[in-house]
């Protein structure tokens, strides 16, 4: 009997330390909101810390002309479907967060904005997509509106920034660098970005090519999207 019930202690013990060890491990609850939590196990905390210090990520679509009734046809020719579409005010900055990360069943839900200004057309665009996989789409745009169309994203994370040019006779230029060193194929690159290629030189580039960035420190009172990918 004291042997079956040494056995059963035995077991239970075991249980229990197999158990304790593979509690995943907490950030600290008490650490400051300067302090890096040790989550996920595999990222350097030095690292995380360098990332949060960078500019904030940011991605829009400039066109040089008027074309806010044109935005939900360009966003249905780029495969999304429209399922909402509001009036909102806010500031650029704000907007962009609140429209970032995908929602929804299978993360298929996704926000953008676009507003008019200073005689261009923004569309605030967080994926990052449009650009990269809808250039045709873009070009297209370009030739029935008769516009210039900037597209533009900084990424943190990867330390990212791509600068892409289009109008109606195609893709003008193509400028691709992470972490300072090129990506992809260079098209007419845009010297600035080359020779500086990190969020001061992408927003210096931007501004050369004639995008009015003041105005995205003031209010807008933009269309924001959701849509269904």
């Amino acid at each position: 009997m004291n042997k079956i019930l040494l056995i059963v202690v035995v077991i239970i013990v075991v249980f229990a330390f197999a158990l304790f060890r593979r509690r995943p491990k907490r950030a600290n609850p008490r650490a400051g909101a300067g302090s890096v939590p040790n989550w996920p196990p595999n990222l350097d905390p030095e690292r995380i810390k360098t990332m949060s210090q960078r500019p904030h990520s940011l991605s829009f679509v400039a066109f040089t002309e008027k074309v806010l009734l044109g935005i939900p046809r360009l966003l249905g020719d780029c495969k999304y479907v429209v399922i909402t579409s509001t009036q909102v005010q806010d500031t650029p900055a704000k907007l962009y967060v609140s429209c970032e990360g995908p929602r929804g069943p299978n993360n298929a839900i996704a926000y953008k904005a676009a507003f008019e200004a200073a005689g261009h057309t923004f569309l605030l665009e967080p994926e990052m997509i449009l650009a990269a996989t809808n250039q045709d789409q873009l070009i297209r745009f370009a030739k029935q509106f008769n516009c210039r169309i900037i597209a533009a994203s900084w990424e943190r994370v990867s330390e990212s920034a791509m600068l892409l040019v289009f109008t109606g006779d195609g893709l003008q230029s193509q400028t691709w660098y992470c972490e300072g060193k090129p990506e992809g194929e260079q098209i007419n690159p845009h010297p600035t970005l080359a020779n500086s290629p990190d969020h001061q030189g992408l927003i210096a580039a931007i501004r050369q090519l004639g995008v009015p960035m003041d105005v995205l420190a003031n209010a807008v009172r933009p269309t924001m999207y959701q849509l269904q990918e």
